[in-house]
C-alpha cells in the first residue's frame, strides 16, 4: 500500500512538472517570474512540512557542511534555476526552448553522476533513457 501511494504521489508530481509552462505561461501578463517562484515554493514547503523535521534532523546529524549544502542546493540552486526557467518562459514567448532544456534535466543529471560520480544505471534504463530522448524530439516538433 505504501509503495503504491508513493508511486502515486511521484507520478502526480511528474504530471504538474510536465505541465508547469502551460501553468505559468497565463501568469506572464500579470506576475513576475519571481513572484511566481516565491508562490511556487511557499506550496512545496507547505506540502513537505510534515517530512521537514525527520530530514532537517538527519541532515544535522552530519554535520554543518551537509546542512548548508541542502540549503544551498535544497533552496539557492533550486530557486535560481526556477527563476531562469520562468524569465526565458517569458522573454520571447517561445515555451518550447526553455520546456525542452527544462525536460531533458534529469539526463544531464544522469550524465553528471555518470562522470562526476562514476555511478553507473542498470541496463534495464535504457529504455528509459531512450524514451526520453524520444519524447525530448517530440517536443521539439511544430505538429
Amino acid at each position: 500500500m505504501r509503495r503504491s501511494l508513493g508511486i502515486a504521489v511521484v507520478a502526480f508530481a511528474a504530471a504538474l512538472w510536465g505541465l508547469d509552462s502551460l501553468i505559468r505561461g497565463p501568469l506572464a501578463k500579470t506576475t513576475t517570474p519571481t513572484t511566481i517562484v516565491f508562490g511556487e515554493h511557499v506550496v512545496l514547503v507547505a506540502l513537505t512540512l510534515p517530512f521537514a523535521a525527520a530530514a532537517l534532523t538527519a541532515v544535522v546529524r552530519l554535520g554543518w557542511r551537509h546542512v548548508f549544502a541542502a540549503i544551498a542546493i535544497g533552496a539557492g540552486a533550486s530557486a535560481v534555476a526556477t527563476i531562469l526557467y520562468t524569465q526565458a518562459l517569458f522573454a520571447h514567448f517561445d515555451f518550447v526552448t526553455p520546456a525542452v532544456l527544462q525536460k531533458t534535466q534529469p539526463i544531464f543529471a544522469l550524465l553528471g553522476a555518470m562522470v562526476v560520480l562514476g555511478e553507473r544505471p542498470r541496463r534495464s534504463y535504457a529504455i528509459y533513457f531512450v524514451a526520453a530522448l524520444v519524447g525530448t524530439w517530440f517536443m521539439g516538433l511544430k505538429h
